[in-house]
């Protein structure tokens, strides 16, 4: 711990839910206090406070009075007061990490940020929206235009000139799988590949013993469950129509089974994220004949409630939200829990079909029941699979591991900084 006592460094965040319940304000929390148990100086930068709160050992700057979080244009603002604050305070610190959403926030950054005296770091975490990632979901359009329209005008490939203008003030940008580097490095051609850097996801253990023999593996019962938005993009339409076969494929021969308005051994957990027409899928659940089946839930905690299901089943149709290694595959992955999800995207890197989960089709939902009633009724693939997926996790995903190649990475961006004002 003593080597890093010296060291300062700000943490800034554009957007964030106090409750922790999305995936950036829950990465940039984790992050914060780790650096903080490293023995780092952290100053935190949030336009909100956290509910949970930081370490004891942090200093917390809180600079909005009003942040509801679902406004998206309340980005650049907040990016303004970022700043601001940094042009009067960057010489506290000796190095700034800002997390953000968007590329768009680079160029925002940039146009407001004085020229840095010390090395300046942005992790961006959200998906870019590609040509082909547009035509792809353009049928969508209209059932969910806002965020369609949104991720255009803030994530698309039409900000291609604004994020090379806004990526110059950056000494390193940080994302966290191959395919956003591919991504990030593909912009206009300009931005040179050795300026990002991946590090993934650093993600907080089970508390909870992993258990390598499912508890519900022989029980009649069998546990799916769904956490998200209920939108098109997320493919929880699919998700309906895929338990909807696989209800049948669990059906016994007995009078019982014969009546559609049973359970028939399915549990469907929907982890609702408060996002999407919940009325529409209401409807379809009602219209599939899983009224008995499904339990809807709002906020849980997202371990143990994972630990109580068998699979986690994301038929997602579009990479957005997904650039990121996401938060809800790692959790399963240390949770026991097999994940069945779409191949687009990062997944591929880290959901291998048959090693590591199961790679389902959003548009082809019998096949895709199939698949997850195979690993539902065979034990040893099960418990394969769940191994697999959890030494994954130690091996690339444990937040201690992660924190370090930040502090490594602080390190050298100082002294690399120090150095050239040496020379000056």
């Amino acid at each position: 711990m003593k080597r890093n006592k010296n060291m300062k460094v700000c943490l800034c965040v554009t957007r964030f839910k106090k409750d922790l319940t999305e995936a950036i304000s829950k990465n940039f929390h984790h992050l914060a206090n780790q650096l903080a148990e490293k023995g780092i100086a952290v100053t935190v930068l949030t336009p909100v406070k956290s509910d949970i709160g930081f370490s004891k050992k942090i200093v917390e700057v809180i600079y909005t009075e009003d942040h509801p979080y679902s406004s998206k244009f309340r980005i650049a603002s907040n990016a303004k007061i970022i700043a601001e604050y940094l042009n009067s305070n960057m010489g506290k610190f000796d190095a700034v990490h800002i997390h953000a959403g968007f590329f768009l926030e680079a160029f925002l950054l940039r146009f407001f940020m004085k020229k840095p005296s010390v090395p300046v770091i942005m992790t961006i975490w959200q998906p870019y929206l590609t040509i082909k990632e547009a035509l792809r979901t353009l049928k969508y359009l209209f059932a969910q235009p806002r965020e369609f329209i949104y991720h255009f005008l803030f994530n698309s490939f039409a900000l291609k000139p604004f994020f090379w203008y806004g990526s110059g003030i950056f000494d390193k940008i940080i994302v966290s799988s191959e395919y956003q580097k591919k991504i990030a490095a593909g912009f206009c051609g300009f931005v040179d590949d050795k300026k990002i850097d991946i590090i993934p996801n650093g993600m907080i253990k089970n508390p909870n013993k992993h258990k390598d023999k499912h508890k519900n593996n022989d029980s009649k019962i069998k546990n799916i469950i769904y956490i998200g938005h209920f939108t098109p993009f997320k493919g929880i339409d699919s998700l309906l129509k895929i338990c909807h076969h696989l209800k049948d494929l669990l059906k016994k021969d007995d009078k019982q089974a014969k009546n559609k308005h049973v359970n028939n051994g399915l549990n469907i957990t929907l982890a609702w994220s408060g996002y999407g027409n919940f009325r529409r899928i209401n409807d379809s659940i009602e219209r599939l004949e899983l009224d008995k089946n499904v339990i809807f839930k709002k906020k849980i905690d997202v371990y143990p409630e994972l630990a109580e299901n068998d699979i986690l089943v994301v038929p997602y149709r579009s990479c957005i939200g997904t650039s990121h290694y996401h938060n809800v595959l790692l959790e399963a992955m240390a949770s026991g829990c097999v994940a069945a999800v779409s191949s687009i995207g990062s997944i591929p890197e880290i959901i291998k079909d048959n090693e590591t989960g199961i790679i389902i089709d959003p548009d082809d939902p019998k096949r895709s029941a199939e698949k997850i009633s195979m690993v539902l009724g065979n034990k040893n693939m099960f418990d394969r699979l769940s191994a697999n997926a959890l030494k994954l996790f130690n091996e690339k995903f444990d937040l201690k591991k992660n924190t370090e190649k930040h502090i490594k990475l602080y390190k050298g961006l100082i002294d690399k900084k120090q150095l050239l004002l040496r020379q000056h």
